[in-house]
């Protein structure tokens, strides 16, 4: 939970160095991730139900350069299964100084679009993939006409689609606890979550980036709660068959599948 220029300062390195290892592990930890994704297969009932929901944060400019960050969540397990980083548009009305900045951006970069539909598709196809062919699915999430859509059109008939109205009391009681919770450790977490400071991403890949180091120590290596001191949310998924340290997890060799061309 420090900034690149902290971390530098403390490990006594080079703050590029640090951006260095931050690209390196966050990959290593999204291909460890997805590996054990795909071991796990189809073949092994999925108890419970899963939970979708979208944190919004911003790369560099709050206004000018929202960003959406869907996460997907094993309800029993507390297991991240998927996460993603996308654009969205300017949050307006902008004031003058903002309006004129905006101006120049859209002139190199182009007008900003909203990625939260592909990226909620993203989610949901990876849900797609780990469950088996047959068997009814729950999904709860609020109530965005999206979610419905993209559901209905993956899993038919074998859906149950449960919502929550977004503006519901966010306590114990509430059925998107779980991923509310998960953001609220994300917020705490990673320090470009940390809302209004300096340390927010300036590129959204290093966010992700970030994000994947941060999911893969919580599934492996965390313990799910205070009172499971040798159990992760991986080890409850069926990811891995014991904790990790975290030498552990990065020492691993991941090899990508061969692609048939």
């Amino acid at each position: 939970k420090v900034t690149q220029r902290q971390g530098a300062r403390d490990l006594k390195c080079d703050r590029g160095t640090i951006a260095r290892r931050l690209e390196i592990f966050g990959k290593h930890c999204r291909d460890f991730h997805e590996r054990r994704m795909r071991e796990r297969g189809r073949a092994g009932p999925w108890q419970g139900r899963f939970l979708l929901d979208e944190l919004e944060t911003y790369e560099h400019n709050r206004r000018l350069k929202p960003l959406s960050v869907p996460l997907l969540v094993h309800k029993p397990s507390h297991c991240i299964l998927h996460a993603s980083v996308g654009t969205l548009p300017p949050r307006k009305p902008l004031s003058k100084a903002n309006q004129k900045k905006l101006e120049l951006l859209e002139r190199v970069e182009g007008k900003r679009r909203s990625q939260s539909r592909a990226k909620v598709a993203e989610c949901f196809d990876v849900l797609a993939r780990v469950l088996p062919p047959t068997g009814m699915v729950t999904v709860n999430t609020d109530q965005k006409h999206t979610y419905r859509v993209l559901l209905r059109k993956l899993f038919g008939d074998r859906l149950v689609h449960e919502t929550t109205h977004s503006k519901a009391a966010r306590t114990y009681w509430n059925p998107l606890f779980v991923v509310n919770h998960t953001f609220a450790m994300l917020r705490d977490g990673l320090s470009r979550l940390v809302r209004r400071n300096w340390a927010a991403s300036k590129q959204r890949e290093k966010l992700e980036w970030h994000l994947w180091a941060y999911i893969a120590w919580r599934n492996y290596v965390r313990p799910i709660t205070n009172a499971r001191h040798f159990e992760t949310a991986g080890m409850v998924a069926g990811l891995a068959p014991r904790m990790l340290e975290v030498s552990e997890l990065l020492q691993w060799r991941i090899f990508h599948p061969r692609v048939a061309h």
